[in-house]
């Protein structure tokens, strides 16, 4: 998923939310179509994974348009369990999945704790703890859950604290530089016109 959202920032079309809402219905409608056949996705269960990631893009990229407001929490929420045990209960539940995760991420009453006030390892945990989990399980055997579960969260943390200070942090401080400063041009802009 972040490789496609990589290649669609090259293209540009992060940019247009016009171009970006109809690349991102084109998918959803191929995606209802035939859920099984999944072009973007190698592994057709991992479908669902990819249809909140790009809900969760859409209402990013349209939040001046979307409210995130908890009525609509509920809405969505209300459509999930309308739906339910229908072929369209997955459809609407990351939607409201989505939905949510935005909701509480942005909300400023709720008081959650500081958790990033050394930094900010939640990207390396969500990367390293896959491998480090397999490792565990590869090293000391499917019978030790705690173990796996120990070992691989604490070679994750340290992992994550390493990328955080060595690769993310620096390349964060590039955000505001004169280098990024350029955006790149779409590539249909550089098409000459006839």
């Amino acid at each position: 998923m972040y490789i496609i959202v990589a290649l669609l920032g090259v293209l540009g079309l992060l940019h247009n939310k016009t171009v970006f809402n109809t690349f991102a219905i084109i998918l959803v409608l191929i995606y209802n179509a035939n859920p099984d056949q999944f072009m973007l996705l190698s592994n057709p269960n991992h479908a669902y994974l990819g249809l909140a990631f790009l809900f969760g893009s859409l209402i990013y990229i349209n939040q001046t348009m979307i409210p995130i407001k908890f009525p609509y929490l509920m809405i969505f929420a209300g459509m999930a369990a309308c739906t339910w045990k229908s072929p369209y209960y997955h459809f609407f539940a990351l939607l409201t999945y989505s939905y949510a995760a935005l909701w509480i991420g942005f909300n400023t009453r709720l008081k959650l704790p500081k958790l990033d006030k050394y930094g900010d390892f939640s990207y390396g945990l969500y990367l390293y703890a896959y491998p480090l989990q397999q490792l565990s399980i590869y090293y000391f055997g499917p019978e030790t859950p705690i173990l796996i579960n120990l070992s691989a969260f604490a070679g994750a943390m340290g992992l994550s604290a390493a990328s955080w200070f060595l690769i993310e942090k620096p390349a964060l401080s590039l955000k505001n530089s004169d280098v990024l400063k350029k955006r790149p041009v779409p590539f249909w802009k550089k098409v000459p016109e006839l």
